[in-house]
């Protein structure tokens, strides 16, 4: 496992992995760029071509049936066929209108005869009685009395109607056009043509292997390349817009209409999108065979990477393990021009300075060591020498010490002199600050109990107003209870209304129950005004009761504040009288700091004579102590340097057991 992952770590794997992947991404991304590029493009000029071949098909088809329905219109341009028409609804002799009849039925034949396609022309006339006259007597015109088609040619106002229904023999297909026109009385002339005509129009364009279908608006399947849909309700659904991608029995269909303009019919063509990629299914084999290629392209180009880069770095590896365990004889037989020879180059280089470096350090390592040894000897006789200097120089030390401690009594008796005197002053000091402050506090306080009496003035004039303003509420309030008096009396006598009321409603009897009921509305209304008002009432007495509570609270507190407006004055007259006496305290405290300060003066010249006896006994205390001190360091630096000398032996012998770890040769 620890195998497999190293693999997949080094150099080599990466750089074979980058290029395989990047050479196949590479492949399979133009492939499939290339056949969808090529796939929408064929969509596009595949449903633009049908398009177009649907629209023309569509304008064949209505010039054609536009001809049928001028032919149509050509019967009734007639002025014999018109004339003879009109006798024939007018007549009532039987004779004559069997001949007339007979005539007509003749003319029609005629007519149906310019052109093969034309099965039979029916007339209907709205006269009772008259028969429907037929081109073809054999045939069974009678169907024509559809009162749906005849509501729908009369709704056409002169136009020609088409219609296709399965009436046909066997429920094939049947194709008519119908117009409708009055002379005295409204008549129908129909035409039935061959479904033949559509079928040829569009067996002539080529729509590919599609499927084509000519649907009339009501769905009907006029054609269909498929056998027996013809006349059945179409199953799919309309393209919604010329072209659009449909599924039809779960295929992908590409979808395309065009539209007869004289009636509505639709031509649709549904072409599956299967046989349009036969073309595109190449480019994507193509691309499949290309990605295959380009694995084992890219799998040679990346073995050949890996032998030339993965393979040296490993071998460089391995040297530079044998390095680190100590063995510096190892060298790279890399020898290439490139970036890797360049590397096995520099790897040779730095075994070789590693070699020498150590070798240096093995000589180094035995001079320090001998050099110690001498070192140390040496520090041990200078150790000796300096204890026998730091006993003699210790005695002169403690001598000069006896005298300078009888120089600093007499000095710190001066000193304490001088310290009662800094005291003295610092508290004369600490006085008048206090002095100061508490001036400073009086002037304040003198500031403030005149603020306070401004205040206190505002105060007094605000509770005042407060008392007015509160009176005033309680007239307001006296008001509002003399309303809720007379609403109590308008109350009652609502109350009393609505009880006669109700009096009345029952002499009225059955008449008068609405009635009753609405006085017994207005009587529970009225009681519930009179809940109401009550407890507006207590309400309202509350408000007065905190009202006069308020204004004998008001009286009583007006006395206080007059009260503390003269107490706040007899303060102010307070404050000012301390102000006065602390500034004469303060004169008088600054006269007494300057006699104490004269007092420093002379006690300040005592100790200075003091300290100058005092300083000649230090100075030769510490001479003595400069000395002793210097001695007992030369005698800690002696010993230090032995302690060293030491120190430095061992770390060349531990230098020596490490460099012996490599081998040099």
């Amino acid at each position: 496992m620890s195998v497999n992952r190293s693999m997949f770590h080094s150099v080599g794997m990466k750089l074979f992995i980058l290029i395989f992947c990047a050479i196949l991404l590479c492949v399979l991304a133009l492939g499939w760029f290339s056949y969808s590029r090529s796939k929408r493009a064929i969509e596009t000029e595949v449903a633009e071509a049908n398009r177009i071949t649907a629209r023309q098909t569509a304008e064949k088809l209505d010039v054609v049936l536009t001809g049928y329905a001028q032919k149509l219109k050509q019967v009734i341009a007639d002025a014999d066929f018109i004339r003879m028409l009109n006798a024939y609804n007018q007549s009532g002799d039987a004779a004559e209108i069997a001949s007339l009849a007979q005539t007509l039925g003749t003319r029609l034949s005629a007519a149906a005869m310019t052109d093969l396609s034309i099965k039979q022309i029916a007339l209907i006339t709205e006269r009772e009685g008259r028969p429907v006259l037929a081109s073809d007597a054999s045939a069974d015109a009678e169907g024509f009395r559809d009162p749906a088609v005849s509501q729908r040619v009369r709704d056409g106002q002169g136009k020609p109607v088409w219609f296709a229904d399965a009436g046909g023999p066997g429920g094939s297909i049947r194709l008519y056009v119908g117009m409708a026109y009055e002379m005295n009385v409204m008549h129908e002339l129909y035409m039935e043509i061959d479904p033949y005509v559509i079928e040829k129009r569009v067996q002539s364009t080529d729509f590919g292997d599609g499927r084509i279908y000519v649907v009339a608006p009501d769905r009907t399947i006029v054609y269909a390349t498929e056998s027996g849909l013809a006349g059945k309700p179409y199953p799919y659904d309309l393209p919604e817009y010329d072209s659009a991608i449909t599924r039809i029995d779960g295929q992908a269909m590409l979808s395309v209409q065009g539209v007869v303009e004289s009636n509505g019919w639709q031509i649709v063509s549904h072409i599956p999108l299967a046989s349009l990629m036969e073309n595109v299914r190449a480019i994507r084999d193509i691309t499949l065979l290309m990605s295959v290629a380009a694995v084992a392209a890219a799998g040679l180009i990346g073995f050949i990477v890996m032998r030339m880069i993965g393979r040296p770095l490993g071998e460089l590896k391995a040297l530079m393990t044998e390095g680190k365990k100590g063995n510096l004889t190892v060298r790279s037989t890399i020898r290439r021009k490139d970036e890797i020879g360049q590397v096995a180059d520099s790897f040779n280089w730095m075994m070789e300075e590693i070699t020498a470096l150590v070798q240096s350090a093995n000589q180094s390592a035995q001079a320090v060591l001998e050099t110690s040894a001498a070192l140390a000897q040496a520090a041990r006789q200078t150790e000796d020498a300096a204890g026998t200097i730091a006993a003699a120089t210790g005695e002169i030390a403690s001598g000069a010490a006896s005298l300078a401690t009888a120089s600093e009594q007499g000095a710190d008796i001066a000193d304490e002199i001088g310290a009662q005197v800094q005291t003295v002053v610092a508290s004369n000091e600490e006085m008048k600050q206090a002095a100061s402050e508490a001036e400073e506090a009086g002037a304040a306080g003198s500031g403030h109990m005149t603020a306070l009496i401004g205040n206190t003035n505002r105060m007094e004039a605000m509770t005042r107003s407060m008392a007015e303003k509160v009176g005033r509420l309680a007239d307001s309030a006296g008001l509002i209870r003399n309303i809720l008096e007379m609403l109590i009396r308008m109350n009652a006598q609502t109350n009393i209304l609505s009880l006669n009321a109700g009096i009345e409603a029952a002499r009225a009897g059955s008449a008068g129950k609405g009635f009753m009921v609405v006085a017994d509305e207005i009587r529970r209304l009225a009681e519930q005004s009179r809940q109401s008002i009550a407890v507006a009432g207590e309400i309202i007495g509350t408000i007065q009761h905190e009202i006069r509570e308020t204004v004998k609270a008001l009286s009583e507190a007006h006395p206080v504040f007059r009260e503390q407006i003269e107490a706040v004055k007899e303060a102010h007259r307070l404050f000012h009288a301390v102000q006065t006496n602390m500034n004469a305290f303060l004169g008088r405290l600054e006269a007494a700091t300057a006699s104490i300060r004269r007092l420093e003066q002379v006690q300040s010249a005592m100790a200075g004579t003091m300290s100058e006896v005092s300083s000649v006994a230090q100075q030769a205390a510490a001479v003595s102590g400069d000395v002793a001190s210097l001695s007992r360091e030369q005698l800690g630096v002696s010993a230090g340097l032995v302690e060293l000398s030491n120190r430095l032996e061992s770390v060349s012998d531990q230098l020596k057991a490490s460099l012996s770890r490599f081998t040099v040769s």
